[in-house]
């Protein structure tokens, strides 16, 4: 699901999986079988650690951005703690990859994990508004920056 701050890795996470539909077309009157696996958070040494370095940049924010988005990245934070608690093992995801690689007719995607296909249906199922306002929600972002005298004033969600 498409957050803040991560808009990179988000772009490269669609870039996989337009490359994966395009690669699927494309090699299967050769019979190669291409399939993207998206999976929810995997517990990883990367993942806990992400929570201490974002609270690290948000404390080492230039003064005028500390009051949108150092609150924004400590919201991160917290989420990534929440999400290191809600991750499955590598060797469940690996046990969901083992099944697409044998499968004689692999599916075209595979969720991994029980967040990929709750994030998935409301992605399928929600407008894109209301997931907007679910993000700001989950991330406690303001809703409105106002700028005066050159200087930006955070406006609180309302």
């Amino acid at each position: 699901m498409p957050g803040p701050m991560i808009a990179a890795y988000q772009a490269a996470k669609a870039a996989l999986e337009a490359v994966s539909d395009s690669m699927r077309i494309e090699f299967s009157p050769f019979g190669v079988h291409v399939s993207a696996i998206a999976p929810a958070s995997i517990s990883t040494p990367m993942l806990k650690r992400s929570s201490e370095q974002l609270n690290r940049i948000a404390d080492a924010l230039p003064k005028g951005l500390q009051p949108f988005y150092a609150d924004a990245l400590r919201a991160f934070a917290k989420a990534t703690v929440t999400a290191d608690r809600f991750s499955i093992s590598p060797e469940k995801a690996s046990l969901t990859i083992l099944r697409a690689v044998t499968a004689s007719r692999p599916r075209a995607h595979y969720l991994i994990g029980a967040a990929a296909n709750v994030a998935a249906f409301m992605k399928r199922n929600l407008p894109d508004r209301w997931m907007d306002a679910i993000t700001f929600r989950m991330m406690g972002l303001p809703r409105q920056v106002k700028s005066q005298k050159g200087e930006y004033e955070v406006q609180p969600q309302s």
